[in-house]
């Protein structure tokens, strides 16, 4: 009996409009925690560095260098200000990036696995496992034995 195989365009549309569920089309459910774990990963940081960028932003719209003491950040100047601005806006907006490129990866991926099933359905066919080998007259060595199943 033949196994239906997935139709990639399916896959690929799942995944587009919920990650993780072309996988689950897939039956690569093993996939489907890590799509998760990298936006939450990826969520927090763009949370972390939009949350001090905002600080030092702020910060800097209200530097007075005529008064230090009245400065949220009393041990930075405005140029310190400006390169902490510029470094935790820089960050956050490569992470947005970042999480736009993890959303096509999973489309990508759910469309390539559900093409790459085909391949799936002859994993009996090579065989690989370890063996003990006697080469010539030489003590018996550790090896690999590649076997081809034909039908």
């Amino acid at each position: 009996m033949r196994q239906k195989l997935p139709d990639p365009k399916k896959a690929a549309l799942y995944s587009a409009l919920l990650p993780g569920l072309g996988q689950a089309y897939n039956k690569s459910y093993w996939k489907i925690p890590i799509i998760y774990a990298g936006a939450a990963g990826i969520g927090y940081f763009i949370w972390w560095n939009n949350d001090n960028y905002q600080k030092y932003k702020q910060g800097l719209l209200t530097y007075d260098p005529d008064d230090p003491t009245a400065n949220t950040f009393p041990n930075l100047d405005e140029a310190g200000l400006e390169r902490r601005v510029k470094y935790y806006r820089r960050n956050r907006d490569l992470l947005i990036i970042s999480a736009g490129f993890l959303y096509l990866l999973n489309i990508v991926d759910a469309s390539v696995d559900a093409n790459l099933q085909e391949f799936k359905l002859y994993k009996d066919v090579l065989g690989m496992k370890p063996a003990v080998l006697n080469v010539g007259n030489s003590d018996p060595t550790a090896g690999i034995t590649l076997s081809f199943h034909l039908n």
